[in-house]
């Protein structure tokens, strides 16, 4: 099994998003960008720590559509070189009923590996325990959800790729990640890390300036839309980012994997 290396793929993605900034933002902006900004605009405010329910819900599914056509165009960007923006779009057009199967299949699986939890909470709340066996499960099965995503952390670029049925899929994405899934996890978690840090810097210094342009010139509600704005462009951005660097690292792994 040949090695792979995330400094590389690091490299090759920051090459390509200097190369080719002016291919990847409108296909950024016009899919993450709007999608959240629509979600942003329409979703209520929580009542307590619960959301409420409405109409709203339903543009959930446009949405993340939209998001995911997103990350499939700027996947085809960086795996078909001289491929257009409209070709690329095109192309996330075409696979968003595979990829939307892809989701669909995440949640089921999600849903069975909640549900050992369940029974275990449910029979121990009968039986009068103290909740431990409930909550030494639950760890359990939050590192199995973990570990799946990372064997599956290339599923996208994958299906920008390749036409493959939703199983055949994820199969491929797990033989592409065989023995490299501790490297994998390490790099979710500093970049996880490092969007969290960066991004709540930038939200924060930036957001408080444009709460005070905002109701400067107009009120509360422009400083609002302004923030929600901003949000939605670095969201945008680091979406781009990660798409890019995870396309990169698929190209190695499906090398890798064929030597």
């Amino acid at each position: 099994m040949s090695r792979i290396s995330i400094g590389r793929a690091w490299d090759e993605a920051w090459a390509f998003l200097r190369a080719e900034s002016a291919l990847l933002a409108p296909v950024a902006l016009a899919t993450t960008g709007v999608a959240l900004m629509i979600l942003l605009l329409v979703m209520p405010d929580p009542a307590g720590d619960k959301l409420p329910g409405g109409p709203w819900l339903f543009l959930l599914f446009p949405v993340y559509a939209l998001m995911l056509s997103g990350v499939l165009g700027i996947s085809a960007l960086v795996l078909r070189p001289g491929i257009s923006v409209r070709e690329a779009l095109l192309l996330a057009l075409r696979r968003l009923p595979q990829a939307a199967a892809v989701v669909v299949l995440f949640m089921l699986i999600s849903l069975i590996a909640g549900l050992p939890s369940a029974v275990v909470a449910a029979v121990e709340a009968r039986a009068g325990g103290n909740g431990v066996v409930g909550a030494l499960v639950n760890w359990i099965m939050l590192a199995l959800v973990i570990w799946i995503w990372v064997r599956v952390l290339p599923i996208w670029p994958l299906v920008a790729d390749r036409t493959l049925p939703p199983v055949a899929a994820l199969r491929h994405s797990f033989a592409l990640t065989r023995g490299h899934a501790r490297r994998l996890f390490g790099l979710c978690v500093l970049a996880g890390i490092a969007a969290g840090v960066l991004g709540a810097a930038l939200l924060f210094a930036g957001g408080a300036v444009l709460m005070v342009v905002g109701r400067a010139v107009s009120g509360a509600a422009l400083g609002t839309l302004l923030v929600s704005l901003l949000l939605a462009v670095l969201a945008s951005v680091g979406t781009t980012i990660w798409t890019v660097l995870i396309a990169c690292l698929y190209r190695q792994l499906a090398a890798a994997r064929s030597a």
